[in-house]
């Protein structure tokens, strides 16, 4: 199985490691009509790069995509109302994260395990304060610049044991605040 392609499907569900340990599977989207993916669904799918949720999708349980260890984004969309723990940890290739949800999706201690704090997380304008004081989402670095820039186009810098994040001629910390 190299690439599922479900753009005239009516697929609402994807079973419980339907697709776990694909190693070569990837997937452009899931699929548009999909509300729902269950435990383990892609685990260990080290091929897939991008997992761009759809529009339906409500709950991500709990290791759907642990271990995908090639996927450098994420886009959760604003339908997404919790993601269960393991859901992506071991995702350790993660630079960007985007989540279209105004107020911040329920999220555990490990759902992101192993993702680095310090990557873009990209939320609506207007709502970057509630996520940087939303439990677990205010660890990443909120982007307030909006920018769609890779990451590298970002440095991290070490400076008196902290990380800070110079990014566009500005100095952020991992928490996203500008250090004036």
């Amino acid at each position: 199985l190299r690439t599922l392609d479900w753009e005239n499907t009516q697929i609402y569900s994807i079973d419980r490691a339907a697709f776990a340990f694909c190693k070569s599977l990837k997937i452009p989207q899931l699929p548009k009509n999909l509300n729902t993916i269950k435990e383990y669904a892609f685990e260990e799918c080290s091929a897939i790069d991008v997992i761009t949720c759809s529009p339906r999708l409500a709950p991500i349980e709990g290791y759907a995509f642990q271990n995908c260890s090639n996927v450098d984004v994420i886009r959760i969309s604003s339908s997404v109302r919790r993601i269960d723990n393991y859901a992506f940890a071991g995702c350790t290739n993660v630079w960007r994260m985007t989540v279209e949800a105004v107020l911040p999706p329920k999220v555990y201690d490990k759902t992101f395990d192993g993702i680095d704090r310090s990557i873009s997380l990209i939320v609506p304008a207007g709502s970057e304060e509630v996520y940087r004081q939303a439990e677990y989402w205010k660890e990443f670095f909120i982007d307030d610049t909006h920018s769609q820039s890779p990451i590298s186009n970002c440095q991290k810098i070490l400076h008196e044991d902290h990380i800070l994040i110079l990014r566009e001629g500005k100095v952020y910390t991992t928490m996203g605040q500008l250090v004036k």
